[in-house]
């Protein structure tokens, strides 16, 4: 533990005076797992009752578990975009969900228009790519259609798979081989990223873990003016607690599944030498503001996620602060001990991991196009397109239902210069970003539809 504690010592050190790269003797590998649409609040570390999470919730007993993990968006495109390039989704330009019919470009699926998405831009360094210029392998298992090599998500993987197929793929198919990838020779340390669809709509857990969590009682009925999403039509029924209960089997099918790839780990020797990050894309809302799955608000079902990062040489505990999913980028370049390319937006956590506890931070939520939320752990300012502003205490009131903007105009003044300086910082970096796009291919299209998320019109929805 000393030896670990004093090399984790020196990759902060050296990354935060020489930006040092190339692999450090004994750099640990890296595994960080994406659950794509888990909530926070509905893991038992973070408070929830039922028992969803008995796995993971035994490795945060071995991990930082910090409070306030903030996604950068309220889906998956853009969010997973920010991790990687550690920037906010106005400046790597990698977020749009839906493309207007006037913007498509050629190429047809049968009588259904092909349209065109934006990409990670390719002058962007990704954290695979600064992995990989430290001297590690880097390998990635991904089940979610968006995080494919079509939109620019395999850039920098010495092997990336994407689990391709008519439904989304499980997490009892997808770690099995990532586990596999894990516990092959290496000669270099490795980084494996693994992203997950439990507990992604349509919320279809095995029989087993949906016998687990019956409906809470009383029921509570979906109004008729919301339209419940022919993907989530499980039975006839508009009880929200049927489609809730289906959500937590789906938590407890994924933890099951990572309790198995954790106890490989450890059979295989690899546990003690290997930084484990986990953590969600964002979240998923059950009529809390009056809709149904995510990329619809910037409230915190929709962007506080479960962030748990067990690093050699650093103690378990809870960090009560907030950390912004980009944060991941310079912080597991860091533990890697390379160098963190400049102009990032995240932060080394390395330091305030260490310390167990730290100042207060602002974290920033983009639905771009829509909505702007700037987080601090009390407060959260929410400005729209339209020129609307919300504000919430969120210690006092922390589900969102009261705004209090106009009790306290003076903080919405505030924290409106500070969010408007974070976005002029962002909007001069986006200056050297060029927003790519590609014509989605006819394959992909199929798919996307046969998932649900090609509306009507042919646009692409990242639900």
């Amino acid at each position: 533990m000393a030896r670990a504690l004093a090399w984790l010592l020196a990759v902060v050190s050296a990354a935060a005076c020489s930006g040092h790269a190339g692999t450090r003797v004994g750099a640990p590998n890296i595994i960080l797992i994406t659950i794509d649409t888990l909530r926070a609040d509905h893991l038992g570390m973070y408070g929830y009752t039922r028992r969803t999470s008995p796995n993971l919730d035994a490795f945060a007993r071995e991990a930082i578990v910090v409070s306030d993990g903030v996604s950068q968006a309220p889906y998956t495109k853009a969010s997973i975009a920010s991790l990687l390039t550690g920037l906010l989704p106005s400046t790597h330009k990698t977020w749009s969900s839906s493309v207007p019919l006037p913007q498509i470009m050629k190429g047809t699926t049968g009588d259904h228009p092909v349209p065109v998405t934006d990409v990670l831009p390719t002058n962007l360094p990704l954290l695979p790519e600064v992995l990989r210029d430290a001297g590690y392998e880097t390998l990635a298992f991904t089940t979610n259609p968006f995080l494919i090599p079509d939109f620019g998500f395999a850039r920098g993987f010495d092997h990336f798979r994407f689990f391709d197929g008519p439904a989304f793929a499980s997490a009892e198919a997808v770690l099995p081989e990532a586990l596999a990838a894990a516990t092959g020779r290496h000669a270099r340390p490795f980084f494996l990223w693994v992203h997950l669809m439990e507990p992604h709509s349509p919320y279809a857990p095995p029989q087993g873990a949906r016998a687990m969590f019956p409906p809470q009682r009383p029921a509570r009925m979906i109004p008729d003016g919301v339209n419940i999403p022919p993907w989530l039509i499980q039975q006839p029924s508009r009880d929200l607690r049927l489609f809730e209960a289906l959500y937590d089997a789906e938590i407890r099918t994924v933890d099951t599944a990572i309790g198995r790839f954790f106890t490989g780990l450890r059979h295989a020797g690899l546990w003690d030498e290997t930084a484990i990050v986990v953590t969600s894309d964002h979240g998923e809302e059950f009529l809390d503001h009056g809709g149904l799955e995510h990329n619809r608000t910037v409230y915190d079902e929709m962007i506080h996620v479960p962030l748990l990062l067990r690093v050699p040489g650093v103690k378990p505990g809870r960090l009560e602060a907030q950390v912004e999913l980009m944060d991941l980028f310079p912080t597991l370049v860091a533990i890697a001990g390379g160098r963190v390319p400049d102009d990032l937006f995240g932060s080394n956590m390395l330091p305030l991991l260490q310390a167990g506890q730290g100042e207060a931070r602002f974290a920033v939520t983009e639905l771009v196009g829509s909505a702007i939320a700037l987080r601090t752990p009390e407060w959260k300012l929410i400005e729209t397109t339209a020129g609307r502003r919300e504000l919430y205490h969120l210690t006092a009131d922390p589900h969102e239902r009261r705004d209090v903007s106009g009790n306290e105009r003076e903080r919405v003044e505030r924290l409106s210069s500070v969010l408007h300086g974070i976005q002029g910082r962002a909007e001069t970096l986006a200056k050297s970003v060029t927003r790519q796009a590609t014509t989605v291919r006819p394959s992909v299209f199929d798919r996307l539809r046969a998932l649900g998320y090609i509306g009507s019109s042919g646009s692409i929805s990242d639900r």
